[in-house]
């Protein structure tokens, strides 16, 4: 059952159409990750919930309590600012005790509250230092510690790993995600790094230019995207224009000579137009006589760690051979008619040929990997 609900928030600010009837459902102790480009709107809809702003038009629930008209101090949801905004003149205790100042509490409970908050985010005996004397990933933990201390019933992030260097955002990203478990809260955070996302977000939302694109697990919206900018903005991906050209969803590709198979393409018409979205570690190199061997030329070469990226440009095939009936349109052999990625693990088999031997400027041959995620078929220029 939802514990916060979102229903049809719209947000104008003059002529500027910033959110468009945004609904969204979230259980109690759930986290929700909320994703997208810059001006996407979702910063906006998280100072929506944080009662900063005022809705257009909709209604935001809490436990079925609509909190859409009370003031921010009233609703109790705790806020973690992009920068902290921790206060460098106070202690670590006495930033976390501020948002229980006007409380009128006993000196006592005060004190044991900022203790039980420390101790949530495992920073106990922090409580006589300085801001500037702790290191940037403990000045978040403060930061979230002083919106714990007030018991609020949603927890809301604001990009809270944004500031730190790559490094220290990843300990850091493991140690909130620990913090919020064990505090077992109600969380909505805004960020643009998708493996920020997946990795604090039991699900994630996926905004774009003020809509709501997709909703689900991670591996949901990387597996089976809903719509093409899902498909193009979580993970790596190109896009090739193609053509359905069976019922069990063979795509021909445009001017490869090749056809490669989309279960999404299943439920489009046989002639459609389509965009097929292929990621890397969707594709293999392959032998040249392989089932959906694409002719390709490696462009680039980058090592990537764990794997290394290829980039190639896709050509026709050569006219030396039969052009039979039904089959994919030529275009010219020396031609460049796509560019894809190709993903090839450094350990392990990864591939059906050598890859070793696809140096910058070799001819090579790609196709679906039998055992990646398939190819996406998305309505041509619908972004569907």
């Amino acid at each position: 059952m939802a514990f916060l609900t979102l229903e049809s928030l719209d947000k104008s600010f003059g002529d500027l159409r910033v959110l468009d009837a945004i609904s969204l459902a979230v259980a109690e102790g759930e986290v929700l990750a909320l994703l997208g480009p810059s001006g996407s709107g979702k910063t906006t809809l998280l100072r929506l919930l944080a009662g900063f702003e005022v809705p257009d038009g909709g209604r935001i629930l809490l436990d079925g309590d609509d909190v859409a008209p009370l003031p921010s101090a009233r609703r109790r949801f705790g806020m973690v600012f992009q920068h902290y905004a921790l206060f460098p003149h106070l202690t670590v205790g006495q930033n976390v005790a501020f948002g229980l100042a006007g409380r009128k509490l006993p000196k006592v409970e005060v004190g044991r509250m900022v203790a039980d908050a420390l101790r949530q985010v495992d920073l106990q005996g922090f409580e006589e230092r300085r801001p500037g004397e702790i290191s940037g990933g403990q000045q978040q933990r403060v930061a979230l510690a002083r919106a714990l201390a007030i018991s609020p019933r949603v927890l809301l992030l604001d990009e809270p790993l944004s500031n730190l260097d790559p490094a220290l955002r990843e300990r850091t990203r493991r140690e909130l995600r620990t913090a919020i478990e064990r505090v077992g809260i109600t969380t909505v955070l805004v960020t643009h790094e998708q493996e920020e996302a997946f990795d604090l977000g039991d699900r994630v939302a996926v905004l774009h230019r003020g809509r709501l694109e997709q909703v689900g697990r991670p591996e949901e919206l990387y597996e089976r995207p809903a719509t093409r900018f899902v498909a193009t903005f979580v993970g790596r991906a190109a896009v090739l224009p193609g053509q359905v050209a069976t019922a069990e969803g063979d795509v021909a590709l445009d001017g490869a000579g090749v056809t490669w198979r989309s279960p999404a393409a299943r439920v489009l018409d046989t002639g459609a137009l389509v965009d097929l979205v292929v990621r890397p570690e969707g594709l293999a190199f392959v032998d040249a006589g392989a089932e959906g061997a694409a002719r390709g030329r490696v462009a680039a070469r980058r090592y990537a760690g764990s794997v290394t990226l290829y980039r190639v440009e896709l050509l026709a095939p050569r006219r030396g051979r039969d052009h039979g009936a039904g089959e994919p349109a030529l275009g010219d052999a020396g031609q460049a008619v796509g560019t894809v990625e190709v993903a090839v693990a450094e350990r392990g088999v990864a591939t059906a040929a050598d890859a070793s031997a696809a140096a910058v400027g070799t001819e090579v041959h790609v196709a679906p990997h039998p055992e990646g995620p398939a190819p996406h078929a998305f309505p041509a220029g619908s972004g569907r």
